[in-house]
């Protein structure tokens, strides 16, 4: 983890930055940084990024030690204080979520699973996660 002992107030710090970032899109749509859905899904991009770092860059990671980070981000995601709801249990569970997918679909406010259906995602064809799928991850 990050910061040792000031942790939880350093989560809460960077949760308060994003206090005032909300209003509305170029099409209409209300959106709020605080929305849990959207919160979670700008924290597992800073996730995958440690990932696909490893992967583009190294040798990778073990299946277990994405398990591990997975654990360790949900403890990091914690510290902010948000709702816990729209995190996945698992790695595995994360995986299957197209969560990772959503990161690509740019012009979506709000992450959607399974965003190949969205409109808004013109580079995906499936989004199955992040191995298969999407352009960014594939």
């Amino acid at each position: 983890m990050f910061d040792g002992d000031r942790a939880p107030q350093t989560g809460a710090e960077v949760r308060n930055y994003h206090i005032g970032i909300k209003g509305v899109d170029d099409q209409g749509r209300r959106y709020n940084a605080l929305n849990p859905d959207v919160f979670y899904w700008a924290h597992s991009t800073f996730f995958m990024g440690t990932i696909l770092t490893a992967e583009r860059f190294g040798d990778g990671l073990t299946e277990a030690q994405k398990r591990q980070l997975f654990d360790e981000h949900i403890t990091w995601y914690r510290m902010y204080g948000m709702s816990m709801r729209p995190v996945p249990k698992t790695w595995e569970d994360f995986r299957s979520t197209g969560i990772t997918c959503a990161a690509t679909c740019w012009r979506t406010t709000t992450p959607r699973v399974g965003c190949s259906t969205s409109r808004r995602c013109p580079n995906i064809r499936r989004c199955n996660g992040f191995r298969t799928g999407c352009g960014v991850y594939s």
